[in-house]
């Protein structure tokens, strides 16, 4: 890795490794979202082949998906979702996205995951009705976090349930929708992974209020504040964690105290919320969502394309990062050759879910029908060119 390469990763992981006080500092004034549209309306992103920045790393169709198909098909009525979040379920192809993000894992894996992947989206397309400071949101995080450290058998390491509310909440259906799930988790994992996967949930959790804040404000946040919130929000460290622990039989634990194993797990994240954010600005600016990375950057920049250009550097740096930190991790000569290999594996399938859930946004596999429903969600099929370029009108 070059120094200056070196240099870009160090800065950005700075970025990352700052919590909480990033968004408490004083911040100068921001431009509204309203300013930030009228401003980039008429640019057109380019994005190039992302392909290549993971070309070295594993990828792959599961061969179970059209059994997965049949299998989730009515899963998507468990999950206590409003009928506009289940069809934007539908709409996502969830089977396609498992089956990229595990090509190597077995039906009953595949099946679990995306019951998963099912679950989680449901909480988020929940969250995002949330306003900041409202009491609702509030009384659904307390008490999401203690009725699931129950579910996964960790009670009294998070608190207890306040049972004094009025039971009739829309909330409370979802946040109950963990139980077969958690049941499956305490048969899976030993209770320092499950704590683990606990873990991840409150930081997704207090993203999301971190996220709310920001869309309420109606203001654009710094990068910096942006970077720190979409860190704990995108939602993939959750599904990272999972992915290694798949692998990690009779090593769980590994994947995710270990301060090289934390590290891991972050770059990979923030790979993946970074590729988020290119191919969903365009999407995000029309809907007049624009808590967008490269939104932000297109503004203090004064152009989309130039900010395009800035994230591609940092995700190639950041690839580059993971190889290095995963090398560092197998070339540890205290484990055991069955520690390596588990690790092996855990870094495999790490790479396995950030590069099936590329291909799930760019393009599916699945035939016409599956493509015009990726179409629907990221609108890219029409706008990419034979050598993978991608040119989007952001205000078309």
């Amino acid at each position: 890795m070059s120094a200056s390469t070196a240099g870009e990763t160090q800065s950005l992981t700075n970025v990352f490794a700052e919590g909480p006080h990033v968004s408490e500092t004083r911040q100068p004034e921001r431009p509204s979202f309203e300013e930030v549209k009228e401003e980039l309306a008429d640019q057109t992103l380019t994005i190039p082949n992302l392909r290549l920045l993971f070309e070295h790393w594993p990828q792959g169709v599961n061969p179970a998906l059209e059994s997965l198909e049949h299998a989730i098909l009515g899963g998507v009525e468990k999950f206590g979702m409003k009928p506009e979040h289940r069809e934007s379920l539908v709409e996502a192809n969830v089977a396609h996205f498992a089956a990229q993000c595990w090509p190597e894992a077995d039906l009953d894996i595949l099946k679990f995951s995306a019951h998963l992947v099912m679950w989680t989206w449901g909480i988020e397309g929940y969250t995002d009705t949330l306003v900041a400071g409202q009491e609702t949101a509030n009384n659904f995080r307390s008490e999401a976090k203690s009725v699931w450290s129950s579910m996964l058998e960790l009670s009294g390491l998070n608190g207890a349930r306040n049972d004094s509310r009025e039971p009739a909440l829309q909330y409370r259906t979802l946040i109950a929708s963990f139980k077969p799930l958690a049941a499956r988790c305490c048969q899976m994992f030993d209770p320092e992974s499950r704590q683990l996967l606990l873990d991840e949930l409150f930081v997704y959790l207090k993203g999301t209020e971190l996220e709310a804040n920001m869309r309420s404000s109606r203001q654009m946040p710094s990068h910096d504040r942006y970077l720190h919130m979409r860190t704990l929000a995108n939602g993939s460290g959750f599904f990272l964690v999972l992915s290694g622990l798949y692998k990690l039989a009779g090593n769980q634990a590994v994947v995710g105290r270990s301060p090289p194993w934390v590290e891991l797990k972050k770059t990979a994240a923030t790979i993946n919320f970074l590729v988020n954010d290119l191919v969903s600005a365009k999407r995000e600016f029309k809907t007049g969502e624009y808590l967008n990375s490269i939104l932000l950057r297109a503004h203090d920049l004064h152009s989309v394309d130039a900010s395009a250009a800035e994230c591609i550097i940092r995700i190639k740096s950041l690839v580059q990062e993971f190889d290095h930190q995963a090398q560092a991790i197998l070339a540890d000569a205290t484990q055991t050759d069955k520690a390596r290999t588990a690790a092996v594996g855990a870094i495999r399938a790490m790479r396995s879910f950030n590069v099936g859930s590329l291909e799930w946004r760019l393009k599916t596999a699945n035939g016409d029908r599956a493509a015009s429903l990726n179409v629907k969600r990221y609108g890219l099929r029409d706008h990419t060119m034979l050598d993978g370029t991608i040119r989007l009108k952001l205000g078309q």
